[in-house]
């Protein structure tokens, strides 16, 4: 399955809107759950424009591909998201199409 790269886009966008709306959130209630899920969407959506950003050199682009993937996983530890939806973007990621 290789990931069309609006297929990336889509995801990159989908991440903002989660930290704009938990920035929202978490200007108006003050909670902390709410700046963890800014700043994870934000890294997520940064990992996302990364990996949209590699150049043509394989060897970097896989090292490239390779650390964005552990970036996210890492961000993803919180469970927020399903077994399903982690392994989707993952897939996604790291298949990415230019």
């Amino acid at each position: 399955m290789i990931a069309e790269r609006k297929d990336i886009e889509k995801y990159l966008a989908d991440f903002e809107k989660k930290a704009e709306t938990a920035y929202r959130n978490y200007q108006d209630s003050g909670m902390a759950s709410y700046e963890r899920s800014y700043r994870k969407n934000q890294d997520l959506a940064e990992c996302l424009k990364i990996a949209l950003q590699t150049d043509t050199d394989r060897t970097s682009e896989r090292e490239r591909r390779a650390n964005n993937i552990r970036k996210i996983a890492e961000a993803l530890e919180e469970k927020e998201y399903t077994k399903k939806d982690v392994k989707e973007i993952l897939l996604n990621i790291a298949y990415i199409g230019g």
